[in-house]
């Protein structure tokens, strides 16, 4: 399961369990308990990432769901699902990207590291035909914009960024 806070101080949690996953999974709270929205997100999630504007980032691995038995959905072939807070999918990583020609493939960790930022790993990266080893990616949502690279170490479990005193990654 994952519990997030969003932004505003509503709290957002997904139920990622075999039978929940095919259902609406996932429920935006007030701090009182009230069910503000209640919609489904699949599954095969491995992060999700509250950002401004009210857009919910989910990260998908869909080798991992096929190997535990579900099925495999459209919105987890785009390796990042924008949804609003009723839990309309907006836009894909993939799609966006895309004009760039970079596609993603099985995100492994996700990690926000600003209000408009991501940087994620995923297991497969495509950029302009090339396919990168070991790739890592800063994403800015509002931008669309992708900076690429190879990292010196493969299949990550986390990924995060470290800021120096005056704030800067």
């Amino acid at each position: 399961p994952f519990v997030r806070g969003l932004l505003d101080g509503s709290i957002l949690v997904s139920d990622t369990s075999f039978d929940a996953s095919h259902e609406k999974n996932t429920w935006i709270l007030s701090r009182q308990g009230e069910v503000l929205a209640h919609f489904g997100i699949g599954s095969a999630a491995v992060e999700i990432s509250p950002l401004s504007g009210g857009l919910i980032a989910v990260a998908y691995h869909p080798l991992s769901a096929q190997r535990f038995g579900h099925k495999v959905e459209p919105q987890q072939r785009t390796a990042i699902a924008f949804f609003d807070r009723q839990g309309k999918l907006l836009t894909t990583f993939n799609h966006e990207a895309g004009r760039s020609n970079i596609s993603a493939e099985n995100v492994r960790c996700m990690t926000r590291i600003s209000p408009l930022e991501l940087v994620f790993i995923p297991e497969k990266l495509t950029d302009r035909g090339q396919e990168i080893e070991n790739p890592v990616v800063f994403y800015h949502c509002a931008t669309g914009r992708s900076l690429v690279f190879s990292a010196p170490f493969r299949a990550s479990e986390a990924v995060s960024v470290a800021h120096s005193a005056d704030g800067t990654p």
